[in-house]
C-alpha cells in the first residue's frame, strides 16, 4: 500500500513539474508572438496570429486547471494514505488524470509544432 501511495505521489509530483515546464514554454510562445506582431514592416495574416494567441491563452488555463486538479488529487492520496487506505475512486481518479496529461501534452505539442511553423513562415525581419 506504501509503495502504491509513494507511486501516486511521485507521478503527481512529476505531473506538477512538467506542467509548470509547459506552462513556462507556452508563456514564452506567447511573448516571441507578441515581439513577432510588434516587429516593424510585417505583414502577418493576423488569423494566424490571433488563432495562435487565442490557443496560448486556452492552453495556458487548461494547465492552470490540470494543475490544480492534480495538486487535490496528491493532497488526497496524502490524507488517504495518513488513514491507511487508498479509495479505489482514488486509484480510478489516477488513471483518468493520466490520460488527461497525455493528452494535454499531446494537445501542446501539436500548438507548438504550429507555433514552429508560422515562426518559419515568418522569419526576423533585417532592418538595414
Amino acid at each position: 500500500m506504501m509503495k502504491a501511495t509513494a507511486q501516486l505521489t511521485e507521478e503527481c509530483r512529476q505531473w506538477r513539474f512538467t506542467l509548470r515546464h509547459l506552462r513556462d514554454q507556452f508563456t514564452n510562445h506567447t511573448h516571441k508572438l507578441e515581439k513577432k506582431v510588434l516587429e516593424k514592416n510585417r505583414r502577418l495574416a493576423m488569423w494566424e496570429v490571433e488563432h495562435l494567441y487565442n490557443q496560448f491563452y486556452i492552453q495556458l488555463i487548461n494547465i492552470h486547471d490540470l494543475k490544480k486538479v492534480i495538486k487535490r488529487h496528491a493532497d488526497n492520496i496524502s490524507k488517504q494514505s495518513m488513514r491507511g487506505v487508498l479509495r479505489d475512486d482514488t486509484v480510478a481518479l489516477h488513471c483518468f488524470l493520466t490520460n488527461d496529461v497525455e493528452r494535454l501534452q499531446h494537445r501542446l505539442k501539436s500548438i507548438s509544432d504550429e507555433f514552429k511553423m508560422f515562426l518559419r513562415n515568418y522569419p526576423p525581419a533585417i532592418y538595414a
